[in-house]
């Protein structure tokens, strides 16, 4: 049979087949196919994949990440920086003390002059373009001079008498500010504290600072500092002592650690601490987070 033949028989197949009715089904159109089963299992394989990799970076992220500082007891709205103590935030006592001392031990000393200058001339100007006392209510305008208006010269936190006046330790501007004159040779070299007596009877007072016997101890005189400034002094006082392993007498640390907690670091004070890293390159790190403070057994 020739090909024309063979086509003719196969359309008179047909036509007789559909007229009895037994025409072949069509395609089952929802049947899947290799091809379609295929790209569904690819992408579900995709999704696990991805969904496996999410879980992995998720659980990278949080291994990775410092642990987070508990809330300040004193003040539990202060915001503790979290980034720069990493290493120090799981520790107490003697081994936190050890850990913040390498943080601060070598910075660069500027020498007197220019840690005079960097004092009078930027760190100590506020935004009224004045200078303030850290003692009392007195301003005076820098004038080029580390005695500006005749009127203010240098304080050292930690007296000069008490051997701060060598190097670094003299030129360390954490322990340093501007201060009105009389109120720097009232203080002298005398401890910090509450005093027992008031304006009448203390033997010197300007504003809200006094000069007089302790409240809480034998001490006398002491000098109390006005309230806004008692912290600033509590948390150079402890750095000092931290970054050139100088004690603290008991008496004067309890003082400290009670103004460290009622007076926190301000604006003013968070950022003299981020021009001092610029001008010395080491921080205040009780600035920064303030409870470490209450973390140390004694200074």
């Amino acid at each position: 049979m020739n090909a024309s033949s063979r086509i003719l028989v196969a359309s008179l197949t047909i036509l007789l087949l559909a007229s009895t009715g037994c025409a072949p089904p069509p395609p089952d159109d929802t049947a899947p196919d290799a091809g379609s089963d295929a790209d569904t299992s690819d992408v579900y394989s995709d999704t696990g994949d991805d969904v496996g990799g999410d879980d992995a970076d998720t659980d990278a992220t949080d291994t990775d990440a410092p642990p987070q500082p508990d809330p300040w007891d004193c003040d539990p709205q202060f915001e503790l920086d979290d980034q720069r103590y990493s290493e120090a935030e799981p520790l107490d006592g003697a081994d936190l003390a050890d850990e913040l001392h390498a943080a601060v031990a070598d910075h660069e000393g500027q020498g007197y002059d220019d840690a005079r200058e960097f004092l009078f001339e930027q760190l100590e100007v506020r935004d009224h373009g004045e200078l303030e006392c850290v003692y009392t209510d007195d301003r005076v305008e820098p004038d080029g001079t580390n005695t500006p208006g005749d009127k203010f010269n240098t304080e050292h936190t930690w007296p000069q008498s008490r051997g701060a006046d060598v190097e670094p330790n003299r030129s360390d501007m954490h322990h340093l500010f501007a201060v009105e004159m009389d109120a720097n040779n009232r203080r002298a070299n005398y401890e910090f504290g509450h005093v027992a007596c008031d304006e009448s009877t203390c033997n010197w007072h300007r504003d809200e600072s006094f000069l007089g016997p302790s409240a809480d101890d034998d001490r006398d005189p002491i000098f109390q500092v006005q309230p806004e400034r008692r912290g600033d002094i509590a948390r150079a006082i402890l750095y000092y002592s931290l970054r050139y392993d100088e004690p603290v007498s008991p008496e004067e640390e309890t003082v400290l650690r009670d103004w460290n907690c009622e007076n926190p670091p301000d604006d003013y004070e968070l950022g003299r601490n981020d021009a001092i890293e610029q001008f010395q390159s080491n921080r205040n790190p009780f600035i920064d987070r303030p409870d470490f403070v209450d973390r140390i057994d004694e200074f």
